[in-house]
């Protein structure tokens, strides 16, 4: 095990003062060539490792680190394994549960779809009831009529009209993206970094796109949340080259059983409730200073991999300083607030009009999803349903403060008029109050993918970086756990050198 110390406020700042050690630099942000391979491999020494945060990003380097031969203890700040991968299922009845955090998983997911595998995790198709789609956009509730083109409210051309939403992402999007949209490796392609300087909106456009068929995708796309705010390179990645390659799909049982697995076959220890504040090196080693309860926690090893977000990451401590441009960049990433409220439900009654429960709004609460995801459901099933609210519109409602869920429900009422007969007392969840997250995930803006991902996955010296917003394939479970992977990499390369 990592040695574990606990150690006087005044020492810790005697070896602040007294730690030097130049900066190395280690090229970030993507795979690196036999990252994959990490697992099994072979070491000349046995390193002791402290990964910070068991998220999927640290619990991937932490199981590629211990396959490789190392000792591996995780640093962790809440109470339970996942990070922002988090299933809620207190205080729903029965076994119904609801995502907190990250969502959908793909066949394109590499390093997910071999974890669940080796793991022997069951899969569940992302359930499609055969009920008519629902929206509530320009003050009017649609539902749409298969047998006949809606009336949307925009001032759409005849043939954006004709196309109709998908048909509107195929054309103004689809067919313009580069080649090679999907390979994580080819980000920094002039092509793709063009990408990086305009948002969706203004690639929609240039490609001949009316103003009003980028709002009606602003409104109807699950990926229309920062289409005026977000780097088109970034959705591009993430949405279209990676998640869109496959049929979406979810954890059987909660996402939160892959992160619960990988943390059960950990050799080593998770440390819970174990706050980080500083981390420091020198020649001999790093040092990584944590609080749990009133004390002060030491944990020395030869390296750290950092899988915090990047806003937590702007409280931590580093001796000696991080690189000016990788303070920069931690500094500058931009994440996205999000608000989730949620209803349990005694019975699925949008059934009874033959409706879906989810719905895509232009109202505050955005988007409307029932879940569990993965069970279609039924008149007398129960159920949750919940309001996902993402970016700017997040804090008006953090704004009403305790009068939050009632707002929530008077809009939902807008769209489903019997809400209130069906609906339990609700709760929300604000992930930018939570002091472990800041923040739901990185959505970088135009131009901030080139300006500041590299030195995001950059290694200072003995302290590696990882995280979902340390990869091109940004808010995703995916992204996360490749990084890990890189991280991991790096490392049992470094420790290969310096083998005793």
């Amino acid at each position: 095990m990592v040695e574990r110390r606990i150690v006087s406020e005044r020492a810790r700042r005697r070896f602040l003062k007294q730690a030097t050690i130049a900066a190395g630099l280690v090229a970030g942000g993507l795979l690196l060539p036999g990252a994959l391979s990490a697992r099994g491999g072979t070491n000349n020494r046995q390193g002791r490792i402290v990964v910070i945060g068991a998220g999927m990003a640290g619990l991937a380097a932490a199981r590629e680190l211990e396959a490789a031969g190392h000792r591996v203890d995780i640093v962790e700040a809440r109470d339970r394994p996942g990070g922002r991968v988090h299933t809620l299922r207190d205080p729903f009845s029965g076994d119904l549960h609801a995502e907190a955090g990250a969502v959908g998983l793909s066949p394109s997911y590499t390093v997910a779809n071999r974890y669940i595998d080796e793991l022997g995790l069951e899969r569940a198709d992302w359930a499609t009831p055969d009920l008519r789609p629902l929206y509530y956009l320009g003050g009017e509730r649609i539902v749409l009529d298969p047998s006949a083109p809606p009336d949307w409210p925009y001032e759409l051309t005849e043939d954006e009209r004709k196309l109709g939403p998908q048909g509107i992402v195929e054309r103004y999007i689809l067919e313009h993206l580069p080649e090679g949209i999907g390979d994580e490796a080819r980000w920094q392609d002039d092509d793709m970094l063009a990408l990086d300087q305009m948002t969706m909106a203004e690639f929609m456009r240039a490609n001949g796109a009316s103003p009003d068929a980028v709002a009606l995708i602003g409104a109807t796309q699950w990926f229309g949340a920062f289409i005026d705010s977000g780097s088109m390179l970034a959705s591009a990645m993430s949405s279209f080259g990676l998640f869109g390659a496959g049929a979406p799909f979810l954890i059987a049982g909660g996402n939160d059983r892959l992160p619960r697995a990988l943390a059960e076959q950990m050799q080593g220890t998770i440390h819970y409730q174990h706050q980080v504040t500083a981390i420091e090196q020198d020649d001999s080693g790093a040092k990584v200073h944590a609080r749990h309860n009133e004390d002060t926690v030491t944990f020395e090893c030869d390296h750290v991999v950092c899988t915090a977000p990047a806003p937590v990451v702007r409280g931590f401590d580093f001796s000696p300083p991080l690189p000016r441009a990788q303070r920069a960049a931690i500094e500058g990433i931009d994440y996205a607030d999000t608000v989730r409220t949620y209803f349990e439900l005694e019975r699925g009654f949008w059934f009874d009009e033959g409706v879906s429960g989810t719905a895509m709004t232009d109202l505050p609460i955005e988007e409307l999803a029932t879940q569990p995801y993965s069970r279609a459901g039924g008149p007398d099933t129960p159920a949750v349903l919940e309001s996902h609210v993402r970016g700017r519109g997040s804090q008006a409602l953090i704004d009403r403060e305790d009068g939050l869920v009632d707002y929530v429900l008077d809009q939902i009422e807008k769209v489903h008029p019997d809400i209130r007969d069906h609906a339990s007392e609700g709760f929300h969840l604000h992930w930018g109050s939570d002091p472990h997250a800041l923040g739901a995930y990185s959505v970088p803006a135009p131009g901030q993918i080139s300006r500041h991902l590299p030195a995001l996955g950059q290694a200072h010296a003995r302290v590696h970086f990882a995280g979902e917003h340390t990869s091109i394939l940004s808010a995703t479970i995916e992204g996360a756990l490749r990084s890990g992977v890189r991280a991991a990499s790096e490392i049992i390369e470094a420790l290969s050198r310096t083998k005793a």
